[in-house]
């Protein structure tokens, strides 16, 4: 965590079982994590159209997806934060995606210096920019 950043970001990491037809390309769901973001830093995260997101499923074989329902959306120092749920078939797609949200978020990084930072291969940063 960042503890000096002004984001709050809460990680919960949890087995599930796998969705239904998954697959690692799909983004699969035997691993699950989940991210409350602030709304306001939700959108510059994600990226136009979500081309960020999109980039780390089709690199890292993950799906990223705002979870619906009544525990989905939470007020924090005032600030509305959603949660972002991160589902993928191995344990290293799901910790790549999430690191580089997080360091997108606490550093403020675009996606290719996040993944740069986070040690992801050359041919990973290159297939998502």
């Amino acid at each position: 965590y960042y503890h000096d950043s002004p984001i709050e970001v809460k990680i919960k990491h949890m087995k599930v079982a796998p969705t239904a037809g998954a697959s690692a390309g799909a983004g699969g769901g035997a691993f699950r994590d989940v991210v409350d973001i602030s709304e306001m830093d939700l959108g510059k995260t994600a990226g136009k159209a979500w081309s960020n997101f999109r980039a780390l499923e089709r690199v890292f074989g993950c799906k990223i997806q705002l979870m619906r329902g009544p525990d989905s959306e939470k007020m924090k120092n005032g600030r509305l934060h959603k949660t972002l749920e991160f589902r993928a078939a191995t344990k290293r797609g799901l910790k790549m995606a999430h690191k580089t949200v997080r360091m997108m978020l606490g550093m403020g990084r675009d996606l290719e210096r996040g993944m740069i930072e986070i040690g992801s291969t050359a041919d990973e940063v290159e297939a998502a920019t």
